[in-house]
């Protein structure tokens, strides 16, 4: 299996932190528009792409992405800084950069509108403070 050789499952599961996803699901985006928003989008795009639908290049964007998405969702979802910037300039591209690949796994119109729409909220969210960042979530 090409994921065996890119990272083994142990490591996999250290960077895969899926209690820090539910917590964001039911602690954070369940409270907002956006987030249900964002929740049906996951469940959306998991009808649609497999695991062997992503190549190896992709799949490695996302294993490395994963540390400083895990570290800008646990200071969002913090009591911490208010001040401190969530999506760094950094991850905004790292993520962007992932949907412009994952666009080329399917050309089905409700696939495509919902990165689009995921690309252009990371945009419009990237580079704000925490604050800033929930209060636009509003």
């Amino acid at each position: 299996m090409v994921e065996r050789q890119i990272i083994s499952q142990s490591s996999a599961d250290i960077i895969f932190n899926e209690q820090l996803y539910y917590d964001l699901r039911d602690n954070l985006m369940a409270n907002y528009d956006i987030g249900e928003k964002y929740i049906d989008y996951y469940y959306a795009l998991s009808a649609y792409v497999q695991k062997t639908d992503y190549n190896v290049v992709t799949l490695y964007k996302m294993i490395s992405t994963l540390p400083e998405l895990n570290t800008s969702l646990e200071k969002l979802m913090s009591n911490s800084n208010n001040n401190e910037v969530i999506i760094t300039e950094q991850l905004k591209n790292d993520m962007l950069s992932i949907i412009n690949d994952l666009k080329q796994v399917s050309n089905n119109s409700d696939y495509q509108t919902i990165l689009n729409q995921l690309e252009n909220d990371i945009i419009l969210l990237s580079n704000k403070t925490k604050v800033n960042l929930v209060n636009d979530l509003h």
